[in-house]
């Protein structure tokens, strides 16, 4: 949508609602009807005021008051997140205290990667970089109503969302040590009917349309609520965007006082279309800075040189699909064994400026197109049902019990796998026929590396019992009342998670033997056709079955075919019975509250043990459970709150978690990794002034995680190689697979006892001459720990009835610890064997920059990567934004010419993370060194005492708006303009610098946009 069109559309809304009627102070929170809280397990929908919360069940999980819980929560309520437009959880994470949403996380040896994660990852997240990150460990566990969910958490059915830091054992076993968010359904109420309707479009073309009907069947008794949600964001890049269709429907019952039933059921269809987070690498301007040379391959001999000039090889095995998006040229299918590609600043400068560099000139390529188009594409359908039943058979005893069930199914495609994003330009003067003019010369184009395709199938089964109990002696008379009010609580939780994660690559059906059936594709743009910029593959990748490609006779291509793709599956279930008891005692008339929570999980951890090489969908009928482990985690929380005068409180609390983690990851011996284990403390002070209309809370915190999927990445200090350089796993992993081969070849037995379980699964998994599978590295991940250390401070409140105020800052310092500590075992164990003189000169695989490999040269470059990575030990994250800060306040007139109308603002901060180092001669020697054999004695490597840093984040939205009563006072409504970035800062986001501080790696910052919200509550 155009801007003026925006306008046109705000100014007819404003015309429109000053002909009807009375206004509505904007202060005033929207028309709720006055549920009747039946037991502790919900929170009043009155208990909110403004900004401002009041009560929370993140304590305990019952109902307690924020002043009397000792951890750090934080709440979004509803009335905040509409004046900021935020509808759902992921966008929410940009406006919260301690929680890093993805788009701040940048992995500088892979600074595409949160795009990609979010298009072969389900929408919640699975993996390190996905669904935010609390203070700085991970990413924190996802609920509604207490249950864990897989499916996107938005405003439509929701009420508020809490944030809830440090681990809680009482409030998921099967959680995260960084923290847990978590959100409550609408409710059915039958008190009166409520209808609602809100529109809201933005500047880049969004709309979105949502629904909500609450309609009483018999008052007091029996109550339906249907939402729906049409929601169609397009990114501010082109070609890029994010579609769903969502339906909610709950109904209430309460046939007695002593009981009632809510049901729930919801059905939601996604289709995501994800613009990567970075600019093109470039594979261009060194070419214009030569002068845009020519690349004679008419010449003799047939096979290219390694490299010349700003010129590199093709692989002479691999085949390329070459088209455009506007049928230009003929498409054409082949090899390219004499043809060139250009060469990026990676290969072009020496060690350790031998980095990929953006493309930072927009007459190359515009920062405003989602290069990846359609080749990076997810699908999904969700459904979500439970049933949840209160019941108070007796004064102060109450009983939930609930159900809920979830399915999540998942098919995605990406043919630009994390880092494979450059930008070359065609400079060879003949076709590969040497003889017939190249019509393409100077021409930019995109190049894959194997596509990929991939399917989520997940089902979560959960259900509980809870029942809680109050002893109350403070009305008693005599010595009785001094022994205080105590909640008595006990929940037993049933889980059960099944995970079927599939991946294929597109292969061509079909080929010759001794062919290679990978595809990769060229994509041919045109700077001044803004039409065919983002790549359009002419066929549906996610679609399942065989591909026919046009423009060439015959040529198929398949991925998700059940007749014959070939599929790495991951198959698991995890299964957490829970007992957990917890207690509440408040003394001294409440001057005093201690919590103390005790939870015991009884967990089995199974995979499939069946054939895993067959289409997904026949391996979730039938997985054949295979039980790999049995453990019982035992998790404490103590905690308490003393509350001196009414104004002030200080607190102390401690607890401990430990994940159940749905993929199982293996220690490299082949025993089970323990992931997600983690503990903290935390202190501090809170005050409340003008009669509680604001309060102020400082926290102090420690957390560790032990077993956790490390953040670290390794980027290269090396020149780049295809499949070296980058991390430490696939570097070592691929020396084992060679090492394994040549063995096999020469009729060698170097099969080790301790790592038998990984070679084999390296053996069955990856074929000769290719990098270690996905599967493989994923299950014998890279582990370490974690521990933040922080101060987290809140000033939230209403100062007058028409004030609104939140602010929030936070320091976190989080580092990693016993990085990898098992590759280094590995390495130590196995290195003998990977440069064995039989094969030490053997080539691993054929890297696509021209340059073929030995097993020697390929351990110096994994052991330079590891030297590097335990240097990183105990040190900040490399991706860490130590401080944040946020603050948002908003007024509204309630009298005079301005009556009904508010205004407000919101201003975030994020310091810069660290974006590269100084380089020095390093003291210290390899610890590998081998003389004559495996040199060299000393490494350069960067000083990791002396860190250079990237941009910081800067954001200043603001937004506007007026509400009133309209036809005939029946309705509420109300506009709103929310104006995002409102200074238009469109400084690129600074990731990656090469040792003397030049920045190589760049983000795109979005412009200012406008958001245009009407609401009308009826």
């Amino acid at each position: 949508m155009k801007t003026r069109n925006l306008l046109a559309i705000i100014a007819g809304s404003l015309i429109a609602g000053s002909t009807f009627g009375a206004v509505v102070p904007a202060s005033s929170p929207p028309a709720v009807e006055d549920t009747v809280v039946l037991s502790p397990f919900q929170v009043s929908e009155n208990s909110d005021v403004g900004y401002q919360a009041r009560e929370s069940l993140s304590g305990t999980r019952l109902n307690s008051s924020l002043k009397d819980i000792a951890g750090q929560v934080t709440v979004m309520t509803p009335e905040f997140l509409q004046d900021l437009a935020i509808t759902d959880l992921d966008s929410a994470l940009f406006y919260s205290l301690n929680t890093e949403s993805d788009s701040e996380i940048v992995d500088v040896s892979g600074p595409q990667i949160g795009g990609a994660y979010s298009t072969a990852n389900p929408i919640n997240g699975i993996g390190p970089a996905v669904g935010g990150r609390t203070r700085g460990i991970g990413p924190p566990n996802r609920g509604h109503d207490f249950f864990d969910t897989v499916v996107p958490i938005d405003s439509y059915n929701t009420e508020r969302f809490t944030f809830a830091s440090g681990p809680n054992s009482i409030l998921f076993g099967n959680a995260q040590p960084s923290g847990t968010i978590d959100t409550t359904f609408k409710r059915a109420s039958a008190i009166r009917p409520r209808r609602m309707i809100e529109l809201r479009f933005d500047s880049p073309g969004s709309s979105r349309v949502m629904l909500d009907i609450n309609q009483p069947i018999k008052k007091d008794v029996l109550a339906v609520r249907m939402s729906a949600l049409r929601n169609r964001a397009e990114d501010w890049r082109e070609s890029a965007f994010d579609r769903s269709d969502r339906l909610y429907a709950t109904a209430s019952f309460r046939p007695m006082k002593q009981a009632s039933f809510r049901g729930y059921y919801e059905r939601s269809s996604f289709h995501l279309q994800a613009a990567l987070a970075s600019l093109l690498q470039d594979h261009v301007t060194p070419w214009i800075e030569a002068g845009r040379p020519a690349y004679n391959n008419a010449a003799t001999p047939a096979a290219l040189p390694a490299r010349t000039g700003v010129f590199a090889a093709y692989s002479g095995s691999n085949r390329y699909y070459a088209f455009d998006g506007a049928g230009s040229f003929p498409v054409s299918y082949g090899l390219r064994s004499n043809m060139s590609l250009t060469r990026g600043y990676d290969t072009l400068r020496p060690a350790p400026y031998s980095l990929e560099s953006s493309v930072t000139d927009e007459s190359i390529y515009p920062y405003d197109v989602n290069y990846n188009g359609n080749g990076n594409q997810m699908k999904a359908d969700t459904t979500i049902g439970g049933l949840i039943g209160e019941f108070n058979p007796f004064k102060n005893l109450h009983i939930e019990t609930g159900y809920n069930r979830e399915t999540y199914n998942q098919r995605y495609v990406r043919f630009f796998p994390l880092v494979n994003c450059d930008l070359f330009v065609d400079a060879n003067r003949f076709l590969q026929d040497r003889t017939t003019p190249n019509p393409n010369f100077g021409r930019y184009y995109f190049e894959n590396a194997t596509a990929g395709a991939g399917r989520t199938i997940a089902f979560k089964d959960q259900y509980r019992f809870s029942v809680s109990y109050e002893l109350d002696f403070e009305q008693r008379a005599g010595w009785q009342k001094w022994i205080g009010r105590h909640r008595l609580a006990g929940l037993y939780d049933h889980k059960s998670t099944d995970i079927f994660n599939g991946r294929s690559d597109y292969k061509v059906v079909d080929t010759p033997a001794g062919v290679s059936n990978a595809f990769r594709f060229t994509y041919y743009v045109d700077p001044a056709d803004r039409q065919n910029l983002a790549v359009r593959l002419p066929f549906d990748p996610l679609r399942e079955g065989i591909h026919t490609l046009p423009g060439v006779n015959g040529l198929q291509i398949r991925a998700w075919d059940p007749a014959g793709s070939d599929v790495a599956a991951f198959v698991n279930r995890s299964i957490v019975e829970s007992r957990v008891f917890s207690w509440q005692g408040f003394l001294f008339g409440g001057r005093l509250v201690l919590t103390y929570g005790r939870r015991e999980d009884n967990v089995s951890i199974h995979e499939s043990a069946g054939n895993l090489q067959r289409d997904l969908l026949v391996i979730a009928d039938d997985p054949q459970w295979r039980r790999l482990s049995e453990k019982t985690p035992l998790t404490v929380q103590k905690s308490i709150v003393a509350h001196p005068t009414q104004w002030s409180s200080i607190f102390y609390t401690e607890s401990s978690t430990e994940q159940i983690p749905n993929f199982v990851r293996r220690n490299l011996d082949g025993t089970i990794a323990q992931i997600g284990a983690g503990e903290g403390r935390e202190y501090g002070l809170s005050l409340r002034f003008f009669r509680n209309r604001i309060s102020l809370r400082l926290g102090k915190y420690e957390n560790v995680g032990v077993g956790s999927v490390s953040n670290l990445r390794v980027p290269s200090p090396l020149p780049a190689l295809v499949g070296f350089g980058r991390m430490i796993r696939q570097d070592s992993l691929n020396l084992e697979h060679n090492a394994l081969r040549q063995a096999a070849a020469r009729g060698r037995d170097i099969f080790s006892d301790k790592y038998r379980l990984l070679q084999e699964s390296i053996l069955a998994t990856t074929a000769s001459d290719q990098n270690t599978s996905a599967e493989v590295l994923d299950r014998f991940d890279l582990i370490s720990d974690s521990r933040a250390r922080g101060y987290e401070l809140t000033v939230v409140g209403n100062p007058t009835s028409n004030w609104r105020l939140s602010v929030g800052a936070a320091k976190n310092e989080a580092s990693e610890s016993n990085i990898g500590r098992q590759y280094l075992s590995f390495i130590k164990d196995r290195l003998p064997v990977w440069i064995d003189p039989a094969w030490r000169n053997e080539f691993t695989n054929s890297p696509a920059t021209g340059t073929r490999i030995t097993a020697l040269d390929a351990a110096r470059f994994a052991i330079q990567n590891y030297d590097y990575i335990f240097r990183q030990e105990g040190q900040a994250a490399r991706n860490l934004r130590k401080y944040r800060g946020n603050a948002t306040t908003r007024y509204a007139f309630s009298g005079g010419a301005l009556k009904g109308v508010f205004i407000g603002a919101n201003y975030n901060w994020r310091s810069p993370a660290v974006a590269g180092y100084k380089w020095t001669n390093p003291s210290a020697a390899n610890q590998f060194a081998i003389p004559g054999v495996l040199e060299p004695a000393t490494f350069l490597m960067p000083e990791i005492s002396q860190p250079i840093y990237g941009s910081a984040l800067v954001t200043f939205d603001g937004f506007l708006g007026y509400s009133r009563r309209v036809f005939k006072d029946k309705v509420a409504w109300r506009a709103q303009l929310n104006v995002r970035n409102l200074l238009n800062n469109t400084d690129l986001i600074r990731q990656r610098s090469d040792p003397d501080g030049v920045f190589v790696s760049s983000a795109a910052k979005e412009p200012r946009s406008f958001i245009l919200t009407n609401s009308f509550d009826f």
